[in-house]
């Protein structure tokens, strides 16, 4: 059996595993080298537990896997049965997190995996006769204080209390076992426990972790040149990512914790402030798709302004531009949204061939832009419009770009731009009557940054809908909707500056959605399963044909 599969029936079994075995601090974690540059984390246990994997026999994937093993060698299949009856016997010790690293993005990374081990002979044993009976000729070597196998370009080691697993490319055994030796015995300092940030970014853990140095950044000549136009110091910035799974859908978290230089900035100026919502009444109720953030201009500029490299640059495109820098900062209140509301079909008519160009659908969405006054939009109207694009009517500017109608005006200074009429019609009434300000969806837009997608196919338009059932085959409508039956919305929001949240909500939210997800793909794999022909099916197609 290939070395992938036994790895994973081994976290198949090591989930499995998780509800036999007790806890005690990581003991593990003195393997991650303080150099690397991104650690990630998986809570075995949480995630286990949300995923039902006690119940493992409901997913029929699992099914597969284990008749497909017993066909191909019934006396590993025997072995593995008994072991997921008995988790205890591979003699990890699965309610310590499992952390993975890497180490030394700039060249060839090292890519390192450590669990904490309950029993160094149980796992030996297991370790054997796995191999043993899976015919794999791999064996356990005994060397300095260590036990470890390799293949290739990996090597698993493990001591009385750890198990550490690391792959690099182009390494011999002699130079993997040299570097897991040093990880399998370096103390706490030369850890990454060592680390203040990551022992703050450890505190905070979900289910799913990641932790990211900025100076993982790849030392390239390229890279070099990027960073000499940042007029700040790009390392020492740290990544918190978690990702955790609740009732109500999947909610993950970003924070940058930045250097004192990037901290100092940020004290001193203010370069984003909330959305302003009041916009929202410009724009139609129905929405699929947003995405927004408000700026401070000012500060922005201010800013750039006080850098002397940018400020030559700046004082030079004040001087040549029609259109001055300074003018446009002024000018440029500072909000900006981008809004999907809704789609133009075809006529019923048209839609009996599937495939014809006819059958185009236009999405309508609306930019808008908040300005302080309208000297920029007088100048480029009245000076730098071209001739002969748009059209001049009573409250906006009409015109097309290739196939595309384009509806244009400032309202109350706020520049619109938009492909439905009925937007800029209602925007010289002061908006629109039903808007998506009146709808709970204003909770989001009421930050710095934010982003919204509507993934509740059934809030479509039901032409949309039966557009795309003409024009798919049964088996991709089948997969669209496998996700779509399932999904609500997805939302992300900026709490503060360098702090955001995204939200992945689920219609569902009697069960958790790790272990709605897990149905979703055992059903997809099912399907599949199912569909797929045997050879002898094949052969038969083959002659036919």
């Amino acid at each position: 059996m290939k070395t992938t599969k036994l790895l994973s029936l081994l976290i198949i079994i090591s989930a499995i595993g998780i509800f036999s075995s007790c806890s005690r601090p990581d003991q593990h974690l003195n393997t991650i080298p303080a150099s690397a540059h991104v650690v990630g984390s998986v809570d075995l246990f949480s995630t286990a537990k949300k995923a039902q994997l006690y119940d493992i026999d409901q997913y029929a994937f699992y099914g597969e896997m284990m008749k497909k093993l017993r066909e191909e060698n019934p006396e590993l299949h025997e072995y593995l049965q008994e072991v997921i009856s008995n988790p205890l016997k591979t003699g990890l010790r699965y309610r310590e997190d499992l952390f993975m690293f890497i180490e030394d993005l700039n060249q060839a990374p090292y890519l390192g995996m450590t669990m904490s081990i309950r029993n160094s002979e149980d796992f030996e044993r297991f370790l054997a006769t796995l191999m043993e009976k899976s015919k794999n000729k791999m064996v356990i070597t005994k060397k300095e204080g260590l036990n470890y196998i390799t293949k290739k370009e990996m090597m698993l080691a493990f001591d009385a209390n750890k198990m550490l697993m690391v792959m690099h490319e182009g390494a011999n055994e002699d130079e993997l076992f040299n570097y897991i030796k040093t990880l399998m015995n370096q103390t706490s300092e030369d850890a990454i426990v060592s680390h203040s940030d990551f022992s703050k970014f450890k505190k905070d853990k979900k289910d799913f972790n990641l932790w990211l140095a900025s100076d993982a950044l790849p030392q390239t000549p390229q890279a070099a040149m990027l960073k000499s136009q940042i007029p700040f110091k790009t390392n020492g910035n740290y990544l918190h990512a978690h990702v955790n799974f609740e009732d109500e859908g999947i909610i993950s978290s970003a924070k940058w914790t930045f250097n004192e230089e990037i901290e100092a900035i940020l004290e001193d100026y203010e370069f984003s402030r909330k959305f302003d919502t009041e916009l929202l009444r410009y724009l139609p109720k129905n929405n699929y798709f947003s995405f927004g953030f408000g700026l401070n201009p000012d500060d922005i500029y201010k800013w750039l302004n006080d850098i002397p490299s940018y400020k030559n640059m700046l004082d030079q495109a004040n001087k040549n531009a029609p259109l001055s820098a300074e003018k446009i900062v002024n000018s440029l209140k500072g909000d900006i949204i981008l809004a999907m509301h809704g789609f133009k079909l075809p006529d019923e008519a048209q839609t009996t061939a599937p495939g014809s160009p006819n059958q185009t659908v236009m999405p309508y969405a609306s930019a808008i832009i908040s300005m302080n006054n309208s000297d920029v939009y007088d100048q480029i109207t009245n000076k730098m419009l071209p001739e002969g694009i748009f059209q001049k009517m009573d409250n906006y500017y009409q015109g097309k770009l290739g196939e595309f109608e384009v509806y244009f005006g400032l309202y109350h200074n706020n520049l619109i731009v938009t492909n439905d009429k009925n937007v800029v019609e209602a925007a010289s009434e002061g908006g629109m009557k039903d808007n998506v300000g009146d709808t709970e969806l204003t909770s989001i837009f009421d930050h710095s940054t934010f982003m919204y997608m509507n993934m509740d196919w059934e809030q479509y338009p039901d032409g949309l809908k039966d557009l795309m059932a003409k024009n798919m085959n049964n088996e991709k409508l089948e997969k669209v909707q496998s996700i779509t039956n399932y999904t609500k919305e997805i939302r992300f929001y900026e709490e503060s500056p360098g702090e955001g949240k995204m939200e992945f909500l689920m219609k569902n939210t009697d069960d958790n959605a790790l272990h709605t997800i897990m149905q979703i793909i055992d059903e997809n794999r099912l399907k599949n399963y199912n569909k797929k022909p045997d050879k002898k099916d094949k052969i038969a197609k083959a002659v036919q044909n």
